[in-house]
């Protein structure tokens, strides 16, 4: 009985890949559970994205501020470098066409969450054909982790699509370098810097695999030196007018903003908890935490996030690293974990689904990690590809982050589970047939 079932699921998902058309499928898929999750938000009253709290404000309010005065600040600190720019511009050409009516934003957000799983697929189709990428897209057209940010103010959606959009340049590069395509691919990480501050190491990286003798980059080492540079320097052409902006409004030439610091402290303080919101502080860091910021509430002192309070947050943060680097180590290495293998907290609103989600999420992981186990005889722009997806995993290791933090990790494995799920099926199949 068993066989057969396993015989009937391979030849359907044989003859649904075999039709491309059926990439608007998934895309009409992913559509349509987005806009029913927006729709049950909006009959039970759940307006989540006034329900963010200091985020909505650090986004919408900033894009608000643009239009109103033309200062790029918000109510906690104005001007500020708070948040990289990119997404409250765009929250602000939205907002210059929508006013305060959420239901365009939410319109756009769906609209690149489907763009993102777009590109994903001409990734995928790139470096494992048609049938993998399908099945890579269809895992992201059903994880949560993606359709989730239909309906709140992220900048995650945006973020994904750049990336996945430099991640489809370099996989050219590797095959075929072209400096027109590494220059292409420096903007558009540079630009994915400018939504996420995470991404800002990524072409320093990049550009230090290419240069060393790892065979990514199929091109004499001075050329492989070239192309490194064009990629850092179309980066940081890219951000260069947000680092001049700093410089002028806030009195630092910096490419980065001054989240980071919070960020670093709330994963490096004593105790096992993660955070920088009061209910988020280890009772034993709160004397620490209130001095920093200057005061014991929101109200009376310095935001965590804003410019006055990131130095002395990032100088605490080293203090307890050097104080005890084992603990500190452990801790944030168990807490990646979790964060890598459990979904964010959906089931107080859909129950029995989330566990369905959650393990769906599970078995996703396992087939991207027979996929990865693979590399070795895959080519070089594999491995390419899947040491972004560590990179986002070891850049955000020291800081104090969420699930949804990990998602350019978990858009990449859904890829490689894509390519492992196709090529499974295909093995069974060609068994049932010389059976």
């Amino acid at each position: 009985m068993g066989s057969r079932l396993l015989a009937i699921v391979t030849r359907g998902w044989q003859r649904f890949a075999a039709w491309h058309a059926n990439l608007g499928a998934v895309l009409l898929l992913a559509n349509v559970i987005m806009l029913s999750l927006f729709v049950f938000i909006t009959a039970t009253g759940r307006d989540v994205y006034v329900g963010q709290g200091t985020d909505f404000e650090e986004t919408w309010g900033t894009a608000t501020r643009l239009l109103d005065s033309g200062v790029y600040g918000n109510a906690y600190e104005s001007p500020t470098r708070m948040r990289q720019p990119f997404y409250p511009y765009f929250l602000a050409s939205l907002r210059a066409v929508q006013g305060d009516n959420y239901d365009i934003l939410r319109l756009s957000q769906i609209v690149v969450i489907l763009a993102g799983i777009l590109v994903a697929y001409y990734l995928a189709r790139s470096l494992w054909g048609a049938r993998a990428a399908l099945a890579g897209a269809l895992l992201l057209a059903l994880h949560p982790l993606v359709l989730f940010n239909a309906v709140r103010v992220t900048n995650e959606p945006h973020f994904i699509l750049l990336l996945l959009l430099c991640l489809l340049c370099l996989v050219a590069v590797t095959r075929r370098p072209s400096v027109l395509l590494t220059l292409l691919a420096g903007g558009l990480v540079g630009m994915a810097a400018l939504t996420r501050p995470v991404a800002f190491p990524l072409p320093f990286v990049i550009g230090a695999l290419w240069v060393l003798p790892l065979h990514l980059l199929p091109l004499p080492w001075p050329r492989r030196v070239l192309h490194a540079g064009l990629l850092v320097g179309a980066t940081l052409l890219v951000m260069l007018p947000w680092a001049v902006r700093n410089y002028q409004d806030m009195g630092v030439f910096t490419f980065l903003s001054s989240e980071r610091g919070a960020g670093l402290w709330s994963a490096a303080q004593p105790g096992w908890r993660w955070g920088y919101s009061d209910p988020h502080v280890d009772p034993a860091n709160i004397a620490e935490y209130n001095s920093i910021r200057g005061g014991d509430s929101l109200a009376t002192g310095r935001y965590v996030l804003s410019q006055t309070a990131e130095g002395a947050f990032t100088q605490a943060a080293f203090r307890h690293v050097f104080a005890d680097p084992l603990v500190w180590a452990t801790k944030n290495a168990a807490k990646l974990v979790a964060d890598l293998l459990l979904l964010p907290g959906l089931g107080g609103w859909f129950g029995a689904l989330w566990l369905a989600a959650q393990a769906g999420h599970l078995a996703m992981l396992a087939l991207a990690g027979w996929g990865v186990s693979r590399i070795r005889l895959l080519g070089d722009e594999h491995l390419l590809v899947f040491l972004v997806a560590i990179y986002f995993i070891l850049v955000l290791f020291p800081l104090s982050i969420t699930p949804l933090d990990l998602e350019p990790t978990v858009v990449i494995l859904a890829l490689f589970a894509g390519y492992a799920l196709d090529y499974l099926l295909s093995r069974v199949r060609q068994a049932s047939a010389g059976a």
